[in-house]
């Protein structure tokens, strides 16, 4: 079975540039997946699962600091790049037909996430 590299990490997040400014902050542990880039967190019950770039862990003012690394299995990856992917398209649909108002027959989230529909 393929396995990829994690990593989790300690680091600092705010829920906004005032609370940031005001140094209200939140420690929050996050895995990271170097190979697909992939960081996956919960914060206040709600998870968060995105791609992101490698500097995330770089940045002084959120203080990273690696705690350690471990393997995660190959369906875990795949399932989490296609939830990526679905959110994606989704986020897509509702710009696009819903907050910009058009108009899209027989497209709906449903179609999206099973893919029978591609926008151009």
């Amino acid at each position: 079975m393929e396995t990829y590299k994690a990593e989790l990490w300690k680091l600092r997040v705010c829920d906004s540039v005032l609370a940031m400014t005001h140094g209200f902050y939140k420690e929050i542990k996050e895995i990271y997946i170097p190979e697909e880039h992939i960081s996956i967190n919960s914060v206040d019950g709600i998870l968060h699962c995105f791609v992101t770039d490698p500097s995330r862990y770089e940045d002084s003012n959120s203080k990273p600091e690696k705690l350690g690394e471990f393997e995660i299995d190959g369906e875990t990856v795949q399932a989490t790049i296609e939830y990526l992917e679905s959110k994606k398209l989704l986020e897509q649909w509702i710009s696009e037909c819903v907050i910009e108002g058009g108009t899209y027959d027989g497209v709906t989230p449903q179609t999206l996430l099973s893919k029978k529909h591609k926008f151009e």
